[in-house]
């Protein structure tokens, strides 16, 4: 149904104007397709011969890993004193030839505050806290890397321990060990009877020898905290925190960037969700509002992971986005393998008969008769509201669809039908 004048969204600005406001313009439907189409090309060749050699990263090589100022994008800049915690202030808004300079060209640096345990559904796990001189937000890296709590692993000098180098570095002089335990800067496990203060690193530190599994996810809100069927978020979340669970030696990384609603923040997605429910899809509500499909940076996301140790042997990036791929290339994270994140219900129907219709209701998860005891235990915990389970609406599949339609996700469609 055709929206009344009443009802209509303003125009949106002028091609120039919303560039300048919003940063990189983000690809077009057609770009995301001729990207999509290229990526699976270049990974089903891999896939097809072990020999094949990785494709070259686009823009500047990633820096050498080690001391706390190569945690910084692009590479190349000047190194920074690892003792002041305290990043670059963002540009003022005077009107000198200085501030003029778009913040695009800034050399965007990251700090880790804090790290601590967190027990987890999925084992425990380490949060690190971020700050960056870009944004001003506080993203959030969450390490699976439980070998680190061994003392024996620990000091195994073969063993390079998923650490943010930044957090380990003297702060200042006279700093005391107390302080570094506080902040997260402590080797093995903390307890009552046991607290050891982590070395500073030495520079350089030594880069990660394996390509962890690593999942650039988005806040969602509306997906992880309330559950909602308007999109995946809440599943993708708990999936990679999964996945990299049963991978070999737990070792993995999600980063958690504060980039709700793909960028626009979450006064214009709830907007953006009334124009859908006048009949839009998720990219034509963005584009009313005057916004871009996709308006998510990642230099700060590769700044944490280069301050995390990721280096030369790069990452395998858990996602259907083809724009993530191409944009930790041009950070200078190399990407030798794509991991899919295939939607649990579409997983289900695609190995169900051809024959059989799946019924569309409400969220659900499996039945434990019908999985097993281990089955069952499983996939009933996880993370988010969502969890373990199984979710499935009219208004997802939408969302699903249009994803791969339109953005070009690197998903096939599932080839069993609903009723």
């Amino acid at each position: 149904m055709p929206l009344s004048a009443n009802l209509l969204p303003p125009a949106p600005p002028a091609p120039a104007a919303a560039a300048a406001r919003s940063g990189p313009v983000a690809p077009t439907v057609s770009e995301a397709a001729t990207a999509s189409s290229s990526l699976r090309a270049e990974f089903s060749l891999r896939e097809s011969s072990e020999e094949a050699p990785p494709s070259a990263p686009i823009g500047p090589p990633a820096p050498e890993r080690g001391s706390p100022e190569s945690a910084s994008s692009p590479a190349g800049s000047p190194p920074r004193e690892p003792s002041a915690p305290v990043l670059p202030a963002k540009p003022s808004s005077s009107s000198s030839s200085e501030a003029a300079t778009p913040p695009a060209a800034q050399e965007v640096q990251v700090q880790c505050m804090a790290r601590t345990r967190i027990p987890t559904a999925y084992g425990p796990v380490f949060l690190h806290v971020y700050h960056n001189n870009l944004d001003g937000k506080e993203h959030l890296a969450i390490v699976s890397d439980p070998a680190q709590l061994d003392t024996p692993a620990a000091a195994d000098t073969d063993f390079v321990p998923i650490r943010s180098h930044t957090l380990d570095a003297r702060w200042h002089d006279g700093e005391t060990a107390q302080e570094r335990i506080t902040r997260g800067a402590y080797v093995s496990r903390l307890s009552g009877h046991s607290a050891l203060p982590a070395p500073v690193p030495l520079s350089p530190a030594p880069a990660l020898a394996d390509a962890p599994l690593v999942r650039i996810h988005s806040e969602c809100f509306t997906g992880e905290t309330l559950g909602s069927l308007r999109c995946d978020c809440g599943e993708q979340l708990d999936a990679a925190l999964s996945l990299i669970a049963h991978s070999p030696g737990k070792r993995g990384i999600v980063l958690y960037l504060r980039q709700e609603g793909r960028g626009i923040g979450l006064l214009e997605k709830v907007r953006a969700y009334n124009l859908q429910d006048l009949g839009m899809d998720t990219v034509q509500a963005n584009l009313a509002l005057g916004r871009g499909e996709d308006e998510r940076t990642y230099g700060v996301a590769a700044a944490m992971l280069r301050d995390l140790g990721v280096g030369s042997a790069g990452i395998r990036l858990l996602t259907n986005n083809p724009s993530k791929v191409h944009a930790m290339r041009k950070e200078g994270i190399e990407v030798p393998e794509r991991v899919p994140m295939v939607p649990r219900d579409w997983q289900l129907r695609d190995a169900a008969s051809h024959t059989h219709a799946l019924p569309l209701t409400a969220p659900q998860t499996p039945d434990p008769a019908a999985l097993g005891e281990s089955g069952w235990d499983a996939r009933s915990k996880g993370a988010t509201i969502v969890g373990g389970g199984i979710v499935r609406s009219e208004e997802l599949e939408r969302y699903l669809r249009t994803k791969v339609e339109r953005m070009g996700h690197m998903l096939d469609l599932p080839a069993a039908k609903r009723v």
